[in-house]
């Protein structure tokens, strides 16, 4: 039986990329993370899992620039199900929540050896 999926979590198919663009300075970083953060905070109860997703994405892509691997694309998910499993509270978006926290687990080493 496979681990319960977030509604509207992309699949290998579905491209998951923000379409965040370089900035030449921080002004226009700062102005584009702004404005990111007040379409996820007003917003937030409307939103699909995938659009948090998106979101958070951008919002990561233009403050740190740092290459995507694939235990932030689990640690990211980790973070949108459990802000819909905070926000729904409904049975489906817990074990969406244990299912990404097993993924993002899975994704990572040990800290001991």
């Amino acid at each position: 039986m496979s681990a319960p999926a977030l509604r509207g979590e992309p699949d290998d198919e579905t491209p998951t990329d923000a379409g965040a663009a370089n900035t030449p300075n921080m002004a226009a970083t700062e102005d584009t993370v702004s404005g990111q953060l007040s379409r996820l905070l007003e917003r937030f109860g409307m939103l699909e899992p995938a659009q948090l997703y998106t979101l958070l994405e951008g919002i990561e892509h233009e403050s740190c620039h740092e290459p995507e691997e694939e235990a932030t694309c689990a640690r990211r998910w980790l973070n949108v199900a459990y802000a819909v499993a905070a926000r729904d509270g409904t049975p489906e978006a817990h074990r969406a929540y244990v299912a990404a926290l097993d993924r993002f687990l899975a994704s990572t080493r040990p800290l001991v050896g």
